[in-house]
Protein backbone atom coordinates (compact mmCIF):
# COMPACT_ATOMS: atom_id res chain seq x y z
CA UNK A 1 0.00 0.00 0.00
CA UNK A 2 1.33 3.44 -0.93
CA UNK A 3 2.48 5.77 1.83
CA UNK A 4 0.05 8.62 2.46
CA UNK A 5 1.71 12.03 2.74
CA UNK A 6 0.20 15.13 4.31
CA UNK A 7 1.81 18.13 2.58
CA UNK A 8 1.32 21.59 4.06
CA UNK A 9 2.70 24.50 2.07
CA UNK A 10 1.81 22.66 -1.13
CA UNK A 11 1.34 25.79 -3.27
CA UNK A 12 4.79 27.23 -2.56
CA UNK A 13 7.82 26.65 -4.75
CA UNK A 14 9.20 23.65 -2.86
CA UNK A 15 5.73 22.37 -1.96
CA UNK A 16 4.60 22.20 -5.58
CA UNK A 17 7.67 20.14 -6.40
CA UNK A 18 7.04 17.84 -3.44
CA UNK A 19 3.49 17.17 -4.61
CA UNK A 20 4.56 16.62 -8.24
CA UNK A 21 7.43 14.29 -7.43
CA UNK A 22 5.48 12.40 -4.75
CA UNK A 23 2.68 11.61 -7.18
CA UNK A 24 5.19 10.53 -9.82
CA UNK A 25 6.76 8.21 -7.24
CA UNK A 26 3.45 6.57 -6.38
CA UNK A 27 2.62 8.21 -3.06
CA UNK A 28 -0.89 9.18 -2.06
CA UNK A 29 -0.85 12.90 -1.31
CA UNK A 30 -3.07 15.28 0.61
CA UNK A 31 -2.32 18.92 -0.20
CA UNK A 32 -3.53 21.15 2.64
CA UNK A 33 -3.88 24.63 1.13
CA UNK A 34 -5.61 27.93 1.76
CA UNK A 35 -6.46 28.44 -1.91
CA UNK A 36 -7.24 25.26 -3.90
CA UNK A 37 -7.24 27.25 -7.15
CA UNK A 38 -3.45 27.51 -6.83
CA UNK A 39 -3.08 23.74 -7.15
CA UNK A 40 -2.67 23.08 -10.87
CA UNK A 41 -2.10 19.32 -10.64
CA UNK A 42 -4.89 16.80 -11.06
CA UNK A 43 -4.22 13.19 -10.12
CA UNK A 44 -6.16 10.17 -8.89
CA UNK A 45 -3.90 9.96 -5.84
CA UNK A 46 -4.10 13.67 -4.95
CA UNK A 47 -6.60 14.98 -2.43
CA UNK A 48 -6.88 18.73 -1.96
CA UNK A 49 -8.09 19.98 1.43
CA UNK A 50 -8.80 23.66 1.93
CA UNK A 51 -7.76 25.09 5.26
CA UNK A 52 -5.51 27.49 7.13
CA UNK A 53 -2.44 26.23 8.92
CA UNK A 54 -3.15 28.67 11.74
CA UNK A 55 -6.51 26.99 12.37
CA UNK A 56 -5.42 24.17 14.66
CA UNK A 57 -8.65 22.20 14.49
CA UNK A 58 -8.77 22.14 10.70
CA UNK A 59 -5.13 21.03 10.52
CA UNK A 60 -5.56 18.24 13.05
CA UNK A 61 -8.77 17.00 11.44
CA UNK A 62 -7.19 16.87 7.97
CA UNK A 63 -4.15 14.94 9.21
CA UNK A 64 -6.04 11.81 10.16
CA UNK A 65 -5.08 8.67 8.25
CA UNK A 66 -1.65 9.77 7.01
CA UNK A 67 1.72 8.08 7.40
CA UNK A 68 4.00 11.11 7.31
CA UNK A 69 4.01 14.91 7.14
CA UNK A 70 6.00 17.18 4.85
CA UNK A 71 6.00 20.85 5.80
CA UNK A 72 7.18 23.46 3.30
CA UNK A 73 5.42 26.55 4.62
CA UNK A 74 7.23 29.86 4.44
CA UNK A 75 6.61 33.52 5.12
CA UNK A 76 5.93 36.02 2.35
CA UNK A 77 8.35 38.66 3.63
CA UNK A 78 11.33 39.14 5.91
CA UNK A 79 9.36 40.64 8.80
CA UNK A 80 8.78 39.18 12.24
CA UNK A 81 6.39 36.24 12.18
CA UNK A 82 5.31 33.24 14.20
CA UNK A 83 3.68 31.51 11.24
CA UNK A 84 6.08 28.60 10.86
CA UNK A 85 6.45 27.90 14.57
CA UNK A 86 2.70 28.10 15.19
CA UNK A 87 1.84 25.79 12.29
CA UNK A 88 4.56 23.39 13.42
CA UNK A 89 3.03 23.21 16.88
CA UNK A 90 -0.34 22.40 15.31
CA UNK A 91 1.30 19.67 13.23
CA UNK A 92 2.96 18.18 16.29
CA UNK A 93 -0.35 18.06 18.15
CA UNK A 94 -2.05 16.47 15.15
CA UNK A 95 0.70 13.90 14.71
CA UNK A 96 0.48 12.83 18.33
CA UNK A 97 -3.31 12.66 18.20
CA UNK A 98 -3.32 10.53 15.05
CA UNK A 99 -0.19 8.47 15.82
CA UNK A 100 1.85 9.87 12.92
CA UNK A 101 5.56 9.60 13.73
CA UNK A 102 7.43 11.01 10.71
CA UNK A 103 7.81 14.65 9.67
CA UNK A 104 10.21 16.37 7.27
CA UNK A 105 10.33 20.15 7.68
CA UNK A 106 11.88 22.65 5.25
CA UNK A 107 13.63 25.43 7.14
CA UNK A 108 16.63 27.42 5.89
CA UNK A 109 20.37 27.41 6.17
CA UNK A 110 21.32 29.69 9.04
CA UNK A 111 19.04 28.36 11.77
CA UNK A 112 22.06 27.07 13.70
CA UNK A 113 24.09 30.24 13.03
CA UNK A 114 26.30 27.93 10.97
CA UNK A 115 26.97 30.22 7.99
CA UNK A 116 30.47 31.65 7.97
CA UNK A 117 32.25 34.57 6.36
CA UNK A 118 30.98 38.00 5.42
CA UNK A 119 28.28 36.75 3.06
CA UNK A 120 27.05 34.16 5.54
CA UNK A 121 26.79 36.69 8.33
CA UNK A 122 25.04 39.15 6.03
CA UNK A 123 22.52 36.50 4.97
CA UNK A 124 21.78 35.58 8.58
CA UNK A 125 21.30 39.25 9.46
CA UNK A 126 18.92 39.91 6.57
CA UNK A 127 16.97 36.71 7.32
CA UNK A 128 17.20 36.99 11.11
CA UNK A 129 13.44 37.27 11.74
CA UNK A 130 12.59 34.41 9.39
CA UNK A 131 15.37 32.31 10.90
CA UNK A 132 14.10 33.05 14.41
CA UNK A 133 10.71 31.57 13.53
CA UNK A 134 12.26 28.51 11.86
CA UNK A 135 14.54 28.06 14.88
CA UNK A 136 11.55 28.08 17.21
CA UNK A 137 9.85 25.48 14.99
CA UNK A 138 13.02 23.39 15.08
CA UNK A 139 13.08 23.54 18.87
CA UNK A 140 9.48 22.35 19.04
CA UNK A 141 10.26 19.40 16.78
CA UNK A 142 13.30 18.41 18.85
CA UNK A 143 11.23 18.54 22.03
CA UNK A 144 8.36 16.60 20.45
CA UNK A 145 10.16 13.22 20.47
CA UNK A 146 8.77 12.59 16.97
CA UNK A 147 10.87 11.22 14.10
CA UNK A 148 11.81 14.55 12.51
CA UNK A 149 14.18 15.73 9.81
CA UNK A 150 15.04 19.35 9.04
CA UNK A 151 16.05 20.39 5.52
CA UNK A 152 18.26 23.52 5.54
CA UNK A 153 18.62 24.65 1.92
CA UNK A 154 20.82 27.50 0.83
CA UNK A 155 19.40 30.13 -1.57
CA UNK A 156 16.53 28.58 -3.53
CA UNK A 157 16.33 28.72 -7.32
CA UNK A 158 13.72 27.71 -9.87
CA UNK A 159 16.28 25.77 -11.86
CA UNK A 160 15.61 22.28 -13.22
CA UNK A 161 16.02 19.14 -11.16
CA UNK A 162 19.72 18.27 -11.09
CA UNK A 163 19.50 15.12 -9.02
CA UNK A 164 22.86 15.63 -7.35
CA UNK A 165 23.45 17.94 -4.43
CA UNK A 166 25.53 18.25 -1.27
CA UNK A 167 24.18 17.10 2.10
CA UNK A 168 25.76 18.20 5.38
CA UNK A 169 24.43 16.50 8.49
CA UNK A 170 24.69 17.39 12.18
CA UNK A 171 23.77 21.04 11.65
CA UNK A 172 26.86 21.84 9.59
CA UNK A 173 27.08 24.64 7.03
CA UNK A 174 26.10 23.74 3.44
CA UNK A 175 29.04 23.70 1.05
CA UNK A 176 27.50 25.62 -1.87
CA UNK A 177 25.49 28.80 -2.29
CA UNK A 178 22.18 27.71 -3.82
CA UNK A 179 19.99 24.77 -4.74
CA UNK A 180 16.98 24.20 -6.99
CA UNK A 181 13.62 23.84 -5.27
CA UNK A 182 13.14 20.62 -7.22
CA UNK A 183 16.23 19.13 -5.60
CA UNK A 184 15.07 20.16 -2.13
CA UNK A 185 11.80 18.33 -2.82
CA UNK A 186 13.74 15.26 -3.94
CA UNK A 187 15.69 15.26 -0.69
CA UNK A 188 12.55 15.66 1.43
CA UNK A 189 10.89 12.68 -0.24
CA UNK A 190 14.05 10.62 0.19
CA UNK A 191 14.31 11.60 3.84
CA UNK A 192 10.74 10.65 4.65
CA UNK A 193 11.66 6.96 4.20
CA UNK A 194 15.37 6.91 5.09
CA UNK A 195 16.16 6.34 8.76
CA UNK A 196 19.63 7.88 8.49
CA UNK A 197 17.99 11.32 8.46
CA UNK A 198 15.91 10.87 11.63
CA UNK A 199 16.72 13.62 14.14
CA UNK A 200 19.08 15.25 11.64
CA UNK A 201 19.27 18.84 10.47
CA UNK A 202 20.61 18.58 6.93
CA UNK A 203 22.25 21.43 5.03
CA UNK A 204 21.53 21.34 1.30
CA UNK A 205 23.27 23.01 -1.63
CA UNK A 206 24.12 22.29 -5.25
Amino acid sequence: MAMKLFVIGATGGVGKEVVKQALEAGYEVTAFVRDPSKVSVEHAHLQIVQGDGLDKNSVITAMQGHDAVICTIGGKNLGASTLMSTVTQHLIEGMKQHNIERIVYCASAGIHKELKGMMGKLAMFVLRKVLADHTKAYGSLVASKLRWTIARPMSLTNGPLVGTYSEVLHGGAPKGYNIARADVATFMLKAVQDNQYIEQSVGLSS
